[in-house]
């Protein structure tokens, strides 16, 4: 999603909440449930952003490759992807939701709602791993403006997405990624892939 509003130098203008938080919160409540579950038999530990941010909040971090991203009204069709798609120069780059290309243009609003999910076992449990790790994150993570800006910068050091333009928007923290850590990645594939 990132990606593609970063192509579209806008944002689509949804007041729905994105469940999405840092992946090491995601293995702190992995390793809390494992060591300390909450419920017996085992329970669900379900992992959930604290705040809930909106589409509209999360993806104007990408204000770190281009000026503040516009926000541009998801009905009727979402205009700026159709435009972008229909445009077929060779040099320009497939739009990164192009296999979503249906999802993107019709309801996005409607097809975009995450559950609210109750995360009370993982709380319990990463409450009872506070004794060892000496930190109480019971009250849950989310993905603010620097973890964005850390994992945009990955991407784009490993040519997912372009540079920013010199000057404009937010530069990028500097992330090192070794000549050896690219070869690594080509062997990789998939989402983890040097691009």
């Amino acid at each position: 999603m990132a990606k593609g509003c970063i192509q579209l130098s806008s944002r689509p203008s949804i007041s729905n909440t994105v469940n999405q938080v840092p992946v090491n919160h995601v293995a702190r409540v992995v390793v809390a449930c494992a060591l300390h579950p909450a419920k017996t038999p085992l329970g669900v530990a379900q992992v959930t952003s604290h705040p809930r941010l909106t589409f509209s909040n999360t993806y104007p971090h990408s204000k770190h490759t281009v000026t503040p991203s516009p926000k541009y009204p998801t009905r009727p069709g979402a205009p700026n992807s159709k435009a972008y798609a229909a445009d077929s120069a060779p040099e320009k780059e497939q739009h990164a939701l192009m296999p979503l290309y249906h999802f993107a243009t019709s309801d996005l609003p409607g097809d975009t709602i995450a559950p609210e999910m109750d995360d009370t076992n993982a709380a319990i449990s990463l409450r009872a791993d506070a004794e060892f790790t000496g930190e109480d994150l019971s009250s849950g993570g989310y993905l603010d403006e620097g973890i964005m800006g850390n994992y945009l910068a990955y991407l784009a050091g490993i040519g997912f997405l372009p540079l920013p333009e010199e000057g404009k928007g937010k530069a990028l923290p500097k992330v090192e990624i070794s000549a050896e850590q690219k070869v690594a990645l080509l062997r990789v594939g998939g989402r983890g892939a040097l691009v």
